[in-house]
């Protein structure tokens, strides 16, 4: 698993979030991981919308430059 510190794409956090989801649903995380995983896909989702967010001010620029 990658630590909070690992700079990520996009689609890497997305993959590992969607592994996460499946794990949690098919019940294969042991208890004592479970805290851990959880934690990550916390940071991964903060990761995915700052993209998100950053993306948007980046086409909203673009918008408003060819105006």
């Amino acid at each position: 698993m990658n630590d909070e510190t690992t700079p990520l794409s996009y689609a890497s956090a997305w993959a590992e979030l969607q592994q996460i989801l499946r794990a949690v649903q098919e019940e294969t995380i042991e208890i004592d991981e479970l805290a851990g995983r959880l934690e990550r896909a916390e940071y991964l989702i903060r990761f995915c919308r700052e993209k998100l967010r950053q993306t948007g001010q980046a086409l909203d620029q673009l918008e408003q430059q060819t105006l």
